[in-house]
């Protein structure tokens, strides 16, 4: 063969066969790809180019994903009404009864702890009370007296800890010794005055600092691998407390439900925000460490980085993450990366929406649950590993499977391994004959406004070039591009005036201000100048302040909840609303921990009959809280993501509400929020899916149906 192709040429008829063979299954490939399920997300840096690479594998093909195997379809498989209930037995000190499918919940969790020795999802519905079946566990199903370290092992371990940190600060005081006599010869901060010539003396200068670089640089080096060296501690040892990480504005919420549902245990946060609350406590503290057997739960964020000493020497009896979900999401890195610091077998993921366009978003939740049932084998062998990793093992081989080729038979391996790992209810599901829980009823009006004529001016453009769009709605594209393709231009526009602001002070002259009848100028910090937006300029909040007043009429008491994407909407909301006398609660991403506890406590409790609003920023507050005293949500905008919406109105329609709700959504007309309206409808009906985060051609074209820069 090699003989024969080193004297062919290329007109030779045989290679021109061969050639054209490796075309046509090339062609094959690309067809086969474009069938399978695109990445769930892509770096910012990098969106446009995998959009651009995606579109070339589409362009033979141009159909979305299949949603013939759909994660609302595999959630769909998983609901099922378990044989058995479990109510948390009176010594426990648990005293909330439980409903009928909490108790099979509750069931649930207890026995995959005690005969797979290993966590998974609890996954019911939004606002059926999952934080009190997690607390239930935790009273009902408590370790052993006999596997939790005594009070001589945890001092050994944390001897051996000390000893092992005294090496390594022996080992660091040696490597900046040896940087500081380097730096004594070399001298690489400064130059040789007895050289005369200046390019001699500079040549020789850079001599010496890459000598100093490379000579420090080995010296790092050479210290890392003794660090590296220093034996790990012998033997981790067990503590009693479950850890319950959850976002910086629920860990109020957990105290809450804690003290609730379950008085009799002891409950402590560990958190930076909390550091002056006298039931936040400092784990850093040894005397602390040897009490922490008598803590039953501690609840931190999933964000925050626990001590070396805690994440070195000791395992916990449980470890919970609140709201899994937000693991797949941007910057779930860190979450995720400080989620596993903290050592733990039984591991359970608690999420109303475990995964919702991809299969693919349950892979980094198993990641966090299956930390500690690590196979035996580096190459995946499952020749001498425990029972509990080989099925872990073979539930993340089935959703890669599902993922990379949808058919029937993965779908239903997926689904038959699933159902031992994840627990799932619904509100809607028949349990004994009823409801699984009844709540009021909750419905959902969508108001489309017109802008006003400075704000069409101002906001109703795209500044997107023609050739993106034409790409996008030719081949489709992910969601986060999708999302970021069209943006509202509230915040670049205050922005360029404060920046222009800025500049014309320096230059001592009067600043050109655009679109100067929609803001206001108000002091900034520092002396700086800062723009705000009139709320009596914007549509939406001018009908946001009408619809709530006319409410108010009606019912004298009433709370509401408002959601917006954007923080220049939010303040302008919250100033209107003071106008108008009502109490405004609010808080946004930058809020401390303090007052977003406060505020909804004090929004929560109606003893005032006051009428009250809560103004929240979407993605700081549109999951876990719960707002209960409010009977309407107010959505400024609508989201790409339709399950956004319904984690937003879950915030009022959950356990505990006693009131018929009302949803109302806010939409301009003739822009993109229009568009996603009737994109909305086009999912409802099944004429159009997006799954694996993936917004097919067929999408793209309505979002961007009469936007500047589009052809559609």
């Amino acid at each position: 063969m090699w003989a024969s192709h080193c004297k062919a040429t290329h007109d030779d008829p045989h290679w021109k066969s061969e050639r054209e063979k490796a075309k046509q299954a090339r062609i094959r490939a690309a067809s086969v790809a474009a069938a399978a399920p695109q990445p769930a997300a892509v770096s910012r840096s990098s969106s446009s180019s995998s959009g651009r690479r995606r579109g070339r594998r589409l362009s033979s093909n141009n159909k979305s994903p299949s949603a013939e195997f759909s994660v609302s379809k595999l959630l769909k498989e998983i609901t099922v009404v378990h044989p058995v209930e479990l109510q948390p037995p009176v010594s426990s000190g648990f005293v909330t009864p439980l409903r009928h499918y909490q108790k099979q919940s509750l069931a649930f969790m207890v026995d995959t702890e005690n005969k797979s020795h290993r966590g998974g999802w609890l996954a019911d519905e939004v606002g059926m009370g999952k934080s009190a079946i997690v607390l239930a566990l935790v009273a009902s199903n408590q370790t052993s007296p006999n596997d939790l370290a005594k009070k001589d092992q945890i001092n050994d371990v944390l001897a051996e800890f000390e000893q092992r940190e005294a090496k390594k600060k022996q080992i660091e005081e040696a490597n900046k010794e040896a940087i500081a006599k380097l730096r004594d010869e070399y001298k690489p901060g400064e130059q040789d005055e007895s050289i005369e010539d200046e390019k001699d003396r500079e040549r020789e200068y850079w001599k010496r600092c890459h000598k100093f670089d490379w000579e420090a640089r080995k010296e790092d080096q050479k210290m890392k691998k003794e660090i590296s060296q220093i034996p790990p501690i012998k033997e981790r040892v067990k503590l009693k407390p479950t850890i319950i990480l959850t976002s910086v504005s629920l860990i109020g919420q957990w105290e809450d439900e804690a003290k609730r549902h379950s008085p009799g245990l002891i409950v402590k946060t560990f958190h930076n925000s909390r550091s002056r609350e006298e039931h936040n406590i400092k784990i850093k503290d040894l005397k602390v460490i040897r009490g922490l057997n008598d803590v039953d739960v501690i609840v931190s964020s999933s964000t925050f980085k626990w001590p070396e000493v805690i994440t070195q020497c000791f395992d916990f009896h449980r470890v919970v993450h609140d709201e899994s979900h937000l693991l797949v999401s941007s910057g779930a890195s860190a979450k995720l990366s400080c989620a596993n610091l903290i050592q733990g077998k039984l591991r359970w993921g608690v999420t109303a929406t475990p995964a919702t366009s991809s299969v693919r978003d349950l892979d980094r939740q198993l990641e966090f649950i299956r930390l500690g049932h690590e196979l035996s084998s580096p190459f995946g062998s499952h020749i001498g590993s425990s029972p509990t990793a080989i099925e872990l093992d073979k539930l993340k081989d089935a959703i890669f499977f599902l993922n990379r080729y949808p058919a029937k038979e993965c779908f239903n391996k997926l689904s038959s391994l699933l159902k031992t790992f994840m627990v799932r209810h619904t509100k809607s599901q028949r349990i004994n004959g009823s409801e699984a829980l009844a709540l009021p009823p909750s419905t959902t009006s969508t108001v489309m406004l017109t802008m006003f004529k400075d704000e069409n001016e101002a906001f109703n453009h795209i500044n997107t070039s023609t050739h993106v769009f034409s790409n996008h709605c030719e081949f489709g594209v992910n969601g986060f591009t999708a999302q970021n393709a069209f943006c509202y231009q509230m915040s670049s526009l205050r922005k360029r005036n404060e920046r222009a602001a800025l500049s014309a002070k320096i230059q001592n002259k009067e600043p050109d201000i655009e679109h100067e009848e929609l803001l206001e100028r108000v002091p900034g910090n520092k002396g700086k100048l800062r723009y705000r937006y009139k709320p009596e300029c914007l549509a939406k909040v001018v009908a946001l302040r009408k619809d709530l007043s006319e409410l108010q009429k009606t019912e004298p008491a009433m709370r509401a909840v408002v959601f917006t994407q954007y923080l220049d909407l939010h303040e302008a909301s919250v100033r209107g609303l003071e106008q108008d006398g009502f109490e405004v609660f609010q808080f946004t991403g930058s809020s401390n921990t303090k007052s977003r506890d406060d505020a909804i406590r004090k929004f929560q409790d109606t003893t005032n009959g006051k009428p009250a609003v809560f103004v929240i920023t979407l993605r700081s507050g549109n999951v876990g809280i719960t707002l209960t005293a409010a009977s309407r949500v107010y959505l400024l905008e609508p989201s790409l993501d339709p399950a956004v919406e319904v984690q937003a109105a879950g915030r009022i329609h959950r356990l505990g509400q006693n009131k018929p709700c009302h949803v109302v959504k806010f939409a301009f007309e003739k822009t993109y929020e229009a568009n996603v309206i009737e994109l909305h409808k086009k999912i409802l009906a099944g004429e159009i899916n997006i799954v694996d985060h993936f917004v097919p051609s067929k999408a793209m074209k309505i979002l961007a149906k009469g936007i500047r820069g589009s052809w559609y």
